[in-house]
């Protein structure tokens, strides 16, 4: 379908169809590459007896991929923006009904012809169809379903997940390298002496720092194994037939090349893991940098939402009663101060007078 970029190339789309113009449908629908709005014009052709209403495919909008929602754009979904400026401005020429009925993703709308059989959701009115799922409510839509058992885990004070964040640190500058539940899924977890990381820990955020002296023996370590692994390599067998499942990947170490499986050849996925364990250690040294690791204990879903109300889309200073009005319902102001108090004690963030900011160390760990 055809691209529409502005309310001028939406015109144009409109004027091929033939037709009293009566309806102007946008639904959305998403792929790989991100959402964007359908547009379909319904139109009133022939004349009486054989009058019908037919629909006529627009085109598609598309205006920013889908990092916005990570920006802070404003609004986060300027398709629809769009559509509803031109029936606004377009109402004296064409004089058609909008039909939006989600002004932000939402891929289980019903079309404009299906409207009748349709519910109106009881938080956001949008219209859906009910569930036919005996695990899911019939009054609301799936997405609000979803808003409102996170709503009650922040309600609850439940357990999060405690996790574990790595990052490499250098000049006030901190890079992530990851994220796992468990400390033992990162590659350089076997190669990190036991002595340097904490013992049982009690609840808050905790931070272990790498120094070079600690990253010079991770790397020795890596080195002796990857030596290992790499004196009984073999190339991966290729089957033909197999070819479209494969994955391969080329390391450079000590100045042979070899080639590795990463998908299916369970040795070569292994060296694969413990040579970039390995260059990562290595660049860390060369660069002067370190690693820094912070383990989480004891933050529930209501400290994780704070936090990251306050981080995203980007870390900025908030108002007290901002926050407030944030979980207006959820939250009452006393269980919202008690929280930040919580966070504050943790040193996730900073609090003066009614300014909310959050720290490195919580925007490290959301």
């Amino acid at each position: 379908m055809p691209a529409i970029t502005s309310l001028e190339s939406l015109d144009r789309a409109i004027q091929q169809v033939s037709g009293t113009h009566k309806v102007l449908e946008a639904l959305w629908e998403g792929d790989t590459q991100g959402w964007y709005l359908c547009l379909s014009v319904y139109a009133e052709q022939g004349i009486w007896p054989v009058k019908r209403t037919v629909c006529h495919p627009l085109g598609t909008v598309t205006l920013g991929s889908d990092l916005r929602l990570f920006t802070g754009q404003v609004p986060p979904w300027p398709e629809a923006e769009l559509v509803k400026t031109f029936v606004q401005q377009t109402q004296r020429t064409y004089g058609l009904t909008l039909y939006l009925p989600s002004e932000e993703p939402d891929d289980e709308c019903p079309r404009w012809t299906e409207r009748a059989h349709a519910r109106a959701c009881a938080d956001c009115g949008k219209l859906g169809f009910p569930s036919d799922s005996p695990y899911l409510p019939k009054d609301v839509c799936y997405r609000c379903h979803l808003r409102r058992e996170q709503n009650a885990r922040i309600r609850n004070e439940a357990a999060c997940d405690d996790g574990v964040n790595l990052y490499v640190y250098k000049d006030g500058v901190h890079r992530s390298l990851g994220y796992a539940t468990h400390f033992d899924s990162f590659a350089i977890a076997p190669y990190v002496d036991p002595a340097r990381l904490p013992a049982p820990l009690p609840g808050g955020v905790h931070v272990v720092t790498l120094e070079k002296e600690a990253l010079v023996d991770i790397h020795a370590r890596l080195t002796a194994d990857l030596t290992e692994q790499l004196s009984s390599y073999e190339p991966a067998e290729k089957d033909a037939r197999k070819s479209h499942f494969y994955h391969f990947e080329e390391i450079n170490y000590q100045g042979v090349a070899y080639e590795l499986e990463v998908k299916l050849h369970r040795l070569h996925r292994d060296i694969s893991r413990v040579f970039h364990a390995w260059a990562g250690t290595q660049q860390a040294i060369a660069d002067g940098a370190s690693y820094w690791i912070y383990f989480k204990r004891g933050i529930t879903h209501r400290d994780d939402a704070v936090l990251r109300y306050l981080n995203y889309p980007t870390p900025s200073p908030k108002r007290m009663d901002q926050v407030v009005q944030h979980y207006h319902g959820i939250l009452t102001e006393q269980e919202v101060s008690r929280t930040l108090a919580k966070l504050e004690a943790m040193h996730c963030l900073e609090r003066v007078g009614r300014d909310v900011t959050i720290s490195q160390t919580g925007s490290n760990i959301v």
